[in-house]
């Protein structure tokens, strides 16, 4: 018998070896959930990392098109000038 007490009671070898064998699972499971919770937190940043870069991207290709679109389709001073006439006559 072991001299490890449980609740004031000896146990058996056979238990005592039960025991030991369920806590270094419980050990090996604590380390399987810290490294799953380190992997998570991983992909959490690179994730978060490329849907920075994607926006970024997103950003100067949207404003690479519209400075683009500015320079082949500028608009003339006479279209700027039926445009102000065209809205004050909506405001009246």
């Amino acid at each position: 018998m072991s001299n490890t007490p449980y609740h004031g009671k000896e146990i058996s070898a056979d238990t005592y070896a039960a025991l030991t064998r369920h806590q270094f699972n419980l050990e090996s499971l604590g380390d399987k959930l810290q490294r799953i919770e380190n992997t998570t937190a991983a992909m959490k940043d690179k994730w978060r990392r490329g849907d920075e870069a994607m926006r970024d991207f997103t950003g100067t290709w949207f404003n690479k098109f519209k400075e683009e679109m500015d320079t082949c389709f500028r608009t003339s001073p006479s279209s700027q000038h039926y445009k102000t006439k065209h809205l004050q006559s909506q405001a009246k």
